[in-house]
């Protein structure tokens, strides 16, 4: 019903014949042990607006229960485990899956929006022939032997590392991690090129970009997740490169969202996640970048790091507009560069409770935003005192930071958004040529009255 293998049969039947009826058994109706995915159907010569009936019996059920459940479908119009679909609107999904349980608006997603593959290159991985030899985790190698931050293979090579961060899938996970494993890449990959065929080595010349990736095999959900330059990438961990650096974000903050689960369905409802299927996903573009980039920095392991080390301390992942805080509850509020809901904090302050207030000043990093945009804009200089609040205090901190080689040019760049959504050209240039940027910071104490 959806393996592309399948797709000339499916091909066929549109084109020659009509499904009368078709029943799917529950996947337990034969095993209570074991998953089973079989379907019954009658075929009819009419290819003409035919609509067929369809049954479905559920994910869990005994073999006792099959023909109760079905008969009460028959006999019930508008039972929810029967669908009555036309066998043409099976055309409108790439590679004609047997989907009969979609709503019209779904349908129109696919015919509507062009796939994944038109603004991206799906990959497979690396195929080691022997993980037990060439992977390792990260706490069994020396952090001098392994290679941070590599641009190419090229670069890999220039580094004399032997060892690199490399994705291999895992568990289920959205935004961000399943970054466990090291690859011996060393000498570019020389030791696994050398243990060919046993070896496969898939699209190379992706490897060390950053990608957002799947893991192919999940027993719960679609879990899409991104990681950044300087990685490979396994057979396990197929991978999405986006044609236009701007759209990485965006098109993160798609895969990430209840949609693509649903639309993943339709293409292929089992627990293997395949590349072909993920291409031909259709893609709206939406404005979502802002948010993709704020739920990947939540995603990331910092706060329960900080909660292990500092297990006297409460620590909590939220919205600064929605503070999950009781009225009057707290002392001090410390917000730096984030956005803030003014009314909130003077909300969950005591009379007389204190924020600090840390924002970027007018120079902030201005010779980086002078290298990515062509009229860069400075931060605005104005201080605004928030309805009620007094100010206490206000100083401006400002100093230059010499950036000495282009792995300190590198890192600064990706403590910022513009790593996201600029070009290779621009990110190549700020390496090699910004040589000081400005750090400038308006700080403020302000106490509720």
């Amino acid at each position: 019903m959806y393996i592309s293998t399948f797709k000339p049969l499916r091909e066929k039947l549109l084109n020659e014949v009509s499904i009368s009826s078709l029943v799917k058994p529950s996947y337990t109706s034969f095993f209570d042990s074991a998953i089973v995915s079989v379907a019954a159907f009658v075929l009819d010569v009419s290819v003409e607006n035919f609509k067929g009936d369809y049954f479905d019996l559920g994910y869990l059920g005994s073999a006792e229960s099959q023909p109760i459940k079905l008969a009460a479908a028959i006999l019930d119009q508008n039972s929810t485990d029967r669908f009555l679909v036309e066998m043409n609107s099976f055309r409108e999904i790439p590679d004609h899956p047997i989907a009969y349980w979609i709503t019209k608006g779904i349908r129109q997603a696919f015919v509507e929006n062009p796939p994944l593959s038109n603004i991206s290159t799906v990959a497979v991985g690396l195929q080691t022939g022997n993980n037990n030899r060439f992977l390792r985790r990260w706490y069994e190698v020396s952090i001098d032997g392994v290679g941070f931050n590599i641009l190419s293979r090229e670069d890999s090579a220039h580094s004399k590392k032997k060892w690199f961060p490399y994705n291999k899938g895992g568990d289920y996970r959205k935004w961000y991690g399943n970054q466990e494993y090291l690859v011996n890449w060393g000498s570019d990959g020389k030791e696994i090129s050398d243990f060919k065929p046993r070896a496969v080595i898939r699209n190379p010349r992706f490897y060390f970009q950053p990608s957002i990736s799947w893991s192919f095999i999940s027993s719960s959900y679609f879990g899409v997740r991104v990681y950044p330059q300087g990685f490979v990438f396994d057979v396990a961990g197929s991978s999405i490169f986006p044609s236009k650096n701007e759209q990485f974000l965006e098109l993160a903050g798609f895969l990430c969202s209840c949609v693509a689960p649903l639309l993943m369905k339709v293409m292929n409802p089992t627990v293997n996640f395949q590349a072909g299927n993920v291409e031909l996903l259709p893609v709206k573009q939406v404005n979502v970048s802002v948010i993709a980039e704020k739920c990947i920095d939540i995603s990331k392991a910092a706060v329960q790091q900080a909660a292990k080390q500092h297990k006297n301390i409460q620590f909590a992942v939220a919205s600064t507009f929605d503070l999950p805080l009781a009225a009057n509850s707290q002392h001090a509020v410390v917000q730096v560069f984030a956005p803030a809901s003014s009314a909130q904090i003077h909300r969950v302050l005591v009379d007389n409770g204190l924020w600090l207030s840390i924002n970027p000043a007018s120079d902030h990093l201005f010779e980086l935003k002078s290298m990515v945009y062509d009229t860069p804009q400075q931060h605005s200089a104005e201080l605004n005192i928030a309805e009620g609040f007094r100010l206490l205090e206000h100083q401006r901190l400002r100093f230059v930071i010499a950036l000495h080689n282009a792995e300190q040019r590198h890192n600064l760049l990706m403590m910022t958004p513009f790593y996201w959504s600029i070009s290779e050209e621009k990110k190549q240039r700020l390496r090699q040529h910004l040589q000081t940027v400005t750090a400038d910071f308006s700080i403020s104490v302000l106490a509720k009255h």
